[in-house]
């Protein structure tokens, strides 16, 4: 080997022989005895726990396989990274189980690198919400506390120190949190940020039920949302609705004929943007309710009807009257069939809520009247006139006849038509016939007589004798008389024509009643007095529209014996007690006498009915107060006799018209008026005749019988007693 061995390599052997040698000498070691080894010492270098591991020799010039953490070294906050030949790691590093080759003792620190505390993280990824939002922020370190800003800037140890969840709330909120993590032993965490936006949702816009339109009844309005939780705010006046306005909690009510109902709503939620204001407009206008209609239908019927009415309109109350009146809700209601006995106009209307009222329905029932004659009353008394009034204060109609030269004894109404003779216990005597009428002048309930010149006084005792009618001059008598309250005082007075026997003359007289209770007492007072003049008939009323009574009168001008013409004239009643002067109104001729007033045409004012010779003359009034004027309007004849001799009016159908009753000769007759609107219809008709040569001076119209309607009763001369006939209305 050596032989093949060059210089330069035998050299080298040498070399490190020669070295070996002299480190041996250097160190002392016997070669012979002792071998040189290194030591490798651990240190934990500030660990909290675990052993460092045991130490290692080397050998000269061969490596050695460092130790592992054997012992598992812990220190907190740091993660164990090997080891270091300096404590603060700034020299040689070395892994776990790493070549060691240095020929020198050494220590080997461990080697620790500081952890860093976990990035904190939130539990609500940054953006934009529709809602109110809770943020909760967590860090994974155990032990570490989070500090954080909603400002925007970078947090601190003196920042918030995080606890429970952070709300970001409020519409329109934009906040940017920003957190910090730091832990004992470990590297702050970095700084993590996130922004949120709250941008509310809006809340539905508020729906109606039903829509808005035009109804023909009321209507109930519901409001709904259907946002839930909403609270719903609402105006009925147009304007726009906030949170101080009414809260809807139940349907609004727009109810009533011609209401126009403006609703705005709005609907307000937490957590969410005010819905829009929105509007509705309702208006009402109702139907109208059906005309109602009649069974049966109009016409002229000969007996009694049941009238039913109806209407179309369901629940709807109907409401009627029977005088021709138009209907309203003061009216009479409509429940059960309505007896019609009498010519009459039915009105009616229908009512119903949530209507308007019906047009007014009207029918008009004719069933001509009858009269039918009864028996007669007081049969084989010759009387001639006849006076009808409550004489004994008992509420019916008495009836008071006037024989020729005495009168003596009257009627009384046992209240159906059934008549007891009654005697006065006085008596008048008479020399012909004279008018006889009664009233309770001295206002104690019970009537008093009068005729002629006498008049006899009523007291729970019983008639007093006939004397004198106080105040009148000796030789004076009453030819004519109506009984009236002239001065409007309360009290009954007496008109008359009034006879001086002395000359034949006659004046127009007012006895102005100022009796008492205890007492009878007249006034007299002259009205009109000449010569020339007989006042056949005359009739009391307002007719100049002032509030006070007038007369009417009507004149007969006589020259001689002689007829010489005859004029209707007026006294007004001048308000202080006195009349006249008197005013011719009309001319009638030289037969006329005996009328009565009445609105003809049923155009409000009162009209003339005026018998003359064999004809009743119509003067219809031109309408004016101030200058009272008469029109002639017609005519009627009546072709069995040519003398009228006395007229009373009275509504025998009770239809609100007034009718006629009148005297001609041997005959009573009826007027029927039908006039409607300004347009007479008078229809003529007998209700009585006898074939003698009986003149009907007198007859009364009154309800004798006490069924509501009017009768008539006259004096039946030559048969004797009374007839009269019952209103039937048939």
């Amino acid at each position: 080997m050596f032989e093949k061995m060059s210089r330069t390599g035998f050299l080298m052997i040498l070399i490190v022989l020669t070295a070996i040698a002299a480190i041996f000498a250097l160190t002392g070691c016997d070669t012979a005895s002792e071998q040189i080894t290194y030591t490798i010492t651990y240190d934990a270098n500030g660990a909290t726990g675990g052993d460092p591991p045991a130490s290692q020799t080397k050998s000269p010039l061969l490596p050695i396989t460092l130790a592992t953490n054997s012992g598992e070294l812990v220190k907190t906050g740091h993660t164990f990274s090997g080891w270091n030949t300096q404590s603060d790691g700034e020299g040689d590093n070395y892994g776990e189980a790493a070549e060691y080759s240095a020929d020198a003792d050494v220590t080997l620190y461990a080697k620790w690198v500081q952890n860093t505390i976990a990035t904190p993280t939130f539990s609500l990824v940054a953006g934009t919400y529709t809602s109110d939002q809770s943020v909760e922020i967590s860090c994974a370190t155990e032990g570490s506390t989070i500090y954080y800003t909603t400002d925007g800037s970078t947090p601190t140890a003196s920042s918030s120190v995080y606890s429970s969840a952070i709300s970001v709330v409020g519409d329109g909120t934009t906040m940017t949190i920003k957190s910090l993590a730091v832990a004992e032993g470990y590297k702050n965490s970095s700084v993590v940020s996130t922004a949120y936006i709250i941008d509310y949702a809006t809340t539905a816009t508020p729906t109606f039920s039903p829509a808005a339109d035009t109804y023909t009844s009321d209507q109930s309005v519901t409001i709904s949302c259907e946002t839930a939780g909403a609270t719903i705010y609402y105006t009925t006046d147009g304007s726009d609705p906030t949170t101080s306005s009414s809260a809807y909690s139940t349907a609004i009510d727009v109810a009533g004929d011609g209401t126009s109902m403006t609703i705005k709503a709005i609907a307000i939620a937490d957590g969410y943007k005010d819905s829009p204001v929105t509007s509705v407009t309702y208006t009402i206008t109702y139907a109208k309710a059906s005309t109602p209609t009649f069974s049966p239908v109009a016409g002229t019927y000969t007996s009694d009807l049941s009238v039913e009415i109806s209407c179309a309109t369901a629940g709807a109350t109907i409401y009627y009257t029977t005088d021709g009146t138009t209907p309203t809700t003061s009216s009479t209601a409509y429940t059960s069939a309505i007896t019609v006995n009498a010519s009459m106009t039915l009105k009616a209307v229908a009512v119903k809520t949530g209507y308007k009222n019906s047009d007014i329905g009207s029918v008009e029932y004719v069933l001509p009247i009858a009269f039918t004659k009864q028996d007669a009353i007081g049969i084989g008394s010759e009387y001639y006139v006849l006076a009808e009034g409550d004489l004994d204060g008992d509420g019916d109609i008495d009836i008071i006849p006037g024989e020729q030269t005495i009168l003596g004894h009257y009627y009384s109404n046992g209240g159906d038509g059934v008549f007891t003779q009654t005697n006065l216990g006085v008596y008048a005597s008479l020399t012909t016939w004279y008018p006889v009428d009664t009233a309770d002048f001295d206002g104690d309930g019970l009537g008093e007589i009068i005729t002629k010149d006498l008049i006899t006084d009523q007291t729970d005792a019983g008639f007093s004798g006939f004397v004198s009618i106080p105040d009148m001059p000796t030789g004076h008598h009453l030819a004519d008389m109506e009984i009236k309250d002239l001065d409007g005082d309360g009290d009954p007075d007496i008109i008359g024509n009034e006879k001086n026997s002395a000359d034949n003359n006659y004046d127009l007289v007012w006895y102005e009643n100022t009796s008492s209770t205890d007492s009878l007492d007249f006034s007299r007072h002259i009205l009109w007095a000449d010569s020339y003049s007989f006042y056949h008939g005359f009739d009391m009323t307002d007719i100049d529209n002032d509030g006070d009574m007038d007369i009417l009168v009507s004149r007969l001008l006589t020259i001689g014996e002689t007829i010489e013409k005859v004029d209707l004239c007026l006294l007004r009643n001048n308000g202080d007690r006195t009349f006249g002067p008197y005013e011719v109104i009309q001319k009638i001729g030289i037969l006329g006498a005996h009328f009565r007033l009445l609105d003809i045409n049923m155009d409000g004012y009162l009209d003339i009915a005026f018998l003359e010779n064999h004809y009743i003359y119509f003067y219809t009034n031109n309408g004016s107060y101030d200058t009272v004027s008469f029109s002639d309007y017609d005519l009627i004849s009546t072709p069995e006799y040519s003398s009228f001799l006395k007229i009373k009016v009275g509504d025998l159908d009770q239809d609100g018209k007034t009718d006629i009753v009148y005297s001609a000769g041997t005959y009573i007759y009826r007027i029927m008026n039908s006039s409607n609107n300004g347009n007479p219809n008078l229809l003529p008709k007998k209700i009585h005749s006898n074939t003698d040569s009986w003149y009907y001076k007198d007859f009364v119209v009154t309800d004798i019988d006490t069924d509501g309607d009017l009768d008539v009763a006259f004096p039946e001369h030559n048969y004797g007693g009374i007839v009269w006939y019952k209103n039937s209305l048939k």
